[in-house]
């Protein structure tokens, strides 16, 4: 958890005015047309953002070992911002019907989820940015009464924008400059912590690990959240899974690190969840929303963590 930094009330409040109206806007759409107005408006953007293609360009590389310049990685960097437009409008339609689309996400292993619950330790499930977010709100129908589902995420900008969104899809929201107790809290009491792993910003914990084809700073809070809590650390994904529809994958749980092994037992723990990211992404690259900069590192840097 980090210092509060200054927020703009007006904007992201008029912002989600915007995520509203455009929810419901396709929600009325049949699902074909969204399908085909994403295509046009995927093909519109990757013609118009020629930064977002090279960053793309330089992560996808990493998950298919060949050069940012190969034209398969072109390729995939088309395809991807293609899926991204698709998935943004079938999220729009998911918040305008989180009832309906909460039946539309399946969950692999179903239960799995059951025995995280069973044990009364709590989760904190870590997944990289892939896939729509906010599908996983579907493991709160599917967890038993009275069991809270809560995300850490940053509750500024676009996050603030779409916080009475998650919470009406069944989502706890505790911001990530939140005072840690209110985290520890939730797994006290059985509950699960959704959070992104994959992105490291200035200032965060950190631990160098390999992932996928290099190496690079993964954000520590998931294992270090796992080891104060004494719950497992389980790497999980969502992806698109066909039009208005989503699977949600749960890893296999990564024991938490010891009380008392300290940083070095929680880069241990962040390299397993990176081992785990870096399968997923290689199987679908394309469903990586990789467009922020990774700070990759040279492969003999070895500092084990920040």
């Amino acid at each position: 958890m980090r210092s509060p930094r200054p927020t703009t009330p007006c904007a992201p409040d008029a912002l989600a005015l915007v995520l509203r109206g455009a929810a419901q806007v396709c929600a009325a759409m049949p699902a074909g047309l969204a399908e085909s107005l994403a295509w046009v408006g995927g093909q519109i953007e990757w013609a118009a953002r020629p930064g977002k293609r090279r960053q793309l360009a330089e992560n996808l590389a990493h998950a298919t070992s060949r050069s940012p310049r190969d034209p398969y990685v072109r390729r995939l960097v088309h395809r991807n911002i293609t899926t991204g437009a698709r998935r943004a409008t079938d999220v729009l339609w998911a918040f305008a019907r989180p009832e309906t689309a909460s039946g539309r996400v399946a969950i692999t292993p179903p239960e799995l989820l059951a025995q995280l619950i069973a044990d009364g330790r709590g989760a904190v499930l870590s997944s990289p940015h892939f896939g729509p977010f906010e599908a996983a709100a579907a493991v709160a129908r599917a967890l038993p009464n009275g069991t809270e589902l809560a995300a850490v995420t940053d509750e500024h900008g676009i996050g603030r924008a779409l916080h009475r969104i998650r919470t009406r899809m069944g989502l706890s929201v505790i911001d990530r400059d939140a005072p840690l107790h209110e985290v520890m809290r939730v797994l006290r009491e059985g509950g699960i912590i959704v959070v992104l792993a994959d992105l490291h910003e200035p200032g965060m914990r950190g631990h160098i690990v390999d992932f996928l084809d290099g190496r690079c700073i993964l954000p520590g809070g998931p294992a270090a959240i796992a080891r104060m809590g004494r719950a497992p650390l389980v790497p999980f994904a969502v992806y698109r899974d066909g039009p208005r529809r989503w699977r949600l994958e749960l890893g296999a749980p990564i024991d938490p690190p010891a009380l008392r092994g300290g940083r070095a037992d929680e880069q241990r723990a962040t390299q397993e969840l990176a081992t785990a990211f870096s399968a997923v992404l290689r199987r679908m690259p394309e469903q990586w929303d990789a467009i922020d900069r990774i700070p990759w590192q040279d492969r003999s840097a070895s500092a084990p963590d920040l």
